[in-house]
């Protein structure tokens, strides 16, 4: 049996946003008000009023309310109602990766390694995790596969454990990274 290597757990941790600074923020879009009344002028003088107001109402507004979830790794829109997410899913994307995880190393789940593991965050016995796992697995059907994270992992190890130790987050390295145009400053 090979050994889990705890630097990935924590990866994990991190990633389903349960560690460190998971929010939900409104994106602030940055709309330039010039490129608005630019926009607001030509839509006038092409489709008249109620063209305008039809675009307002379907594609400004809903793209000023968008909201996002972000942690040290992921960036990305949420639906436009997250009230109706499923409960505690960060803690449930947890627990599956940990177990894919473990069965990708030895073959099984190893439930008692992950309660271990998760028991900072609550308080399961081995029975209860099982059978409320199972009731969740259709959660998650759009998330990564283990194997798509361990691949992550192994090709940006290094900027990645620079991540968890300075709380800055990957996309803004990555960003960092590149070399600026001329002209910008």
């Amino acid at each position: 049996m090979r050994k889990h290597d705890p630097s990935f757990v924590e990866f994990l941790e991190y990633w389903t946003g349960l560690k460190g600074n998971a929010e939900e923020d409104p994106v602030v879009e940055g709309f330039d008000p010039n490129y608005l009344r630019r926009l607001k002028r030509r839509v006038l003088r092409e489709g008249g009023k109620s063209y305008w107001e039809s675009i307002k109402k379907e594609s400004l507004r809903p793209r000023l309310k968008m909201r996002m979830s972000k942690n040290l790794f992921r960036l990305e829109p949420l639906a436009p109602n997250p009230r109706n997410r499923p409960k505690n899913y960060r803690f449930w994307l947890l627990v599956k990766y940990l177990r894919d995880y473990f069965r990708k190393l030895t073959g099984r789940p190893q439930t008692n390694k992950v309660l271990g593991i998760i028991e900072r965050y609550r308080e399961l016995s081995y029975y209860e995790l099982n059978s409320e796992f199972s009731r969740r697995k259709s959660w998650f059907t759009n998330e990564p596969s283990i194997d798509d994270l361990l691949g992550f992992y192994n090709s940006n190890r290094e900027k990645i454990s620079l991540a968890i130790k300075t709380g800055t987050p990957l996309y803004h390295m990555i960003d960092m990274g590149r070399p600026k145009k001329k002209g910008t400053e």
